[in-house]
């Protein structure tokens, strides 16, 4: 999945085109300026919105992956080098996030194989070195979260329990569980992404 995306993605081009306009709203973007970057947010969010669905046919993971997007631009907002235009830009960023995306999708899916060998096949997961090297970097993601949010993951995970068995367990609030798992996630995600852990 990660690899066909990845030849999509490549494969697609963007328009070309910067006014005048366009270019007075990036530099002010540069000097931080909040209305520069929310008119370029509603210009350009659709042409996120729409690529990312393309390819994730999922409103919900397309509206992160632009979120992330637009996130990611703010952030880098003072270093942002733009050789041709914004729409180039922010189309190539897309791309890297989308391809990202099915990254990590392809990395939860490992972790939560990982988790049921973990409690169902203890000895085996144990004496077989491949599997004990991926639970290796597993933990090594599991361990940068945050003391509650993973505790609630690995209970999760690990003791196969339902978002209300662990509200009850804990005496949580149910929106407090998904609070700490949504987070866990997405921290995950960005360590991914950083390719500080490869699986």
């Amino acid at each position: 999945m990660y690899f066909c995306a990845y030849i999509l993605l490549r494969c697609s081009r963007p328009r070309i085109f910067m006014s005048e306009k366009e270019k007075n709203l990036l530099k002010k973007l540069t000097q931080g300026d909040t209305n520069a970057f929310a008119t370029l947010f509603h210009a350009h969010w659709q042409t996120v919105y729409n690529m990312s669905y393309k390819y994730t046919l999922s409103h919900s993971d397309a509206e992160d992956i632009s979120q992330e997007v637009f996130q990611r631009i703010w952030e880098k907002r003072k270093s942002i080098i733009i050789h041709k235009t914004f729409e180039n830009y922010i189309v190539r960023t897309t791309k890297n996030h989308i391809i990202n995306h099915f990254r990590a999708k392809d990395i939860k899916r490992q972790h939560e194989k990982i988790a049921t060998q973990l409690v169902e096949q203890a000895t085996p997961f144990v004496d077989t070195p491949p599997l004990r090297s991926v639970e290796s970097k597993y933990q090594q993601l599991v361990a940068l979260l945050p003391p509650r949010s993973q505790e609630i993951y690995i209970r999760k995970y690990e003791k196969h329990l339902t978002n209300e068995d662990l509200a009850t367990e804990m005496g949580l609030s149910i929106k407090t569980v998904e609070y700490h798992l949504q987070r866990a996630h997405k921290m995950m995600r960005e360590e991914i992404k950083k390719s500080t852990i490869y699986f």
